[in-house]
C-alpha cells in the first residue's frame, strides 16, 4: 500500500483546520442583505424561466460557473446554515429584527414559488448557458492540469491530489446544503412569515 506523502496530509489538515475556522467566522449585517438579495434574485429567475421572458441568460452561466467551483458548496452550506439558524430562532418565538426577517420571508417565497410552479427548468438556451459556465470551469481545471504536465510534471500527483481533496469536500458540502434547504422548508412552512 502506497503511503500518502507527508506534503498531502498537512494540506490535507491545514484546508479542513481553515474550513472549520470559515464556518465559525459569523456573518456581518452586510453579508445578510446580500444573502436577501440573492433569495430574491433566485425566485426573479425562477419566474423568468416559468413565463419564458425578461431571461437573464448570462446570469445562468455566472450561477452554474460559481456553483463548480472548488470551494462554492461550503460557502453555500454556511449561508443555509445562518438561514436555518434565523428560521429556527424565529419558530420559537424569539423577535428578530424586521430587515433580518425579510431574508426567512424571501426564502419562504422562493420556496412556495418552486411548490407552485415546480422546479424544471425547460429553456434550452438558458441550460445551455449554464452548461457554458460547468464548461469554463472544467476548461480552467485543464489549462491548469496542462500548463503544470508540461511545466512542473512533478508537481501533477499534488495538484490532482488537491482537486480531488475540494471537490470531495464539495460533495460533503452539497449533501449537507441540501439537508438544510430541506430542514429549512420545513421550518418556515410551520412558522407564518410576515414582513409587517
Amino acid at each position: 500500500m502506497k503511503k500518502i506523502p507527508l506534503k498531502e496530509i498537512i494540506s490535507a489538515t491545514i484546508f479542513f483546520i481553515l474550513i472549520s475556522i470559515y464556518l465559525y467566522i459569523p456573518y456581518k449585517t452586510i453579508d445578510l442583505y446580500e444573502i436577501n438579495i440573492q433569495k430574491l434574485g433566485k425566485s426573479l429567475t425562477e419566474m423568468s424561466l416559468y413565463q419564458s421572458k425578461d431571461i437573464d441568460f448570462i446570469s445562468g452561466y455566472k450561477k452554474s460557473f460559481k456553483v463548480t467551483l472548488p470551494f462554492s458548496q461550503i460557502i453555500e452550506y454556511k449561508k443555509e446554515r445562518v438561514i436555518y439558524n434565523l428560521a429556527l430562532y424565529n419558530a420559537n418565538g424569539n423577535e428578530i429584527p424586521k430587515d433580518i426577517k425579510e431574508i426567512l420571508s424571501s426564502v419562504n417565497e422562493y420556496n412556495s414559488l418552486v411548490e407552485i410552479i415546480g422546479d424544471d427548468n425547460n429553456n434550452s438556451k438558458y441550460i445551455f448557458f449554464q452548461f457554458l459556465g460547468v464548461i469554463s470551469v472544467i476548461l480552467i481545471i485543464v489549462s491548469i492540469y496542462l500548463i503544470i504536465k508540461y511545466k512542473k510534471p512533478n508537481f501533477l500527483n499534488y495538484y490532482i491530489f488537491i482537486l480531488v481533496l475540494f471537490y470531495a469536500t464539495n460533495l460533503v458540502f452539497l449533501e449537507l446544503k441540501s439537508d438544510k434547504e430541506m430542514l429549512i422548508k420545513k421550518t418556515l412552512k410551520v412558522s407564518y412569515i410576515s414582513n409587517k
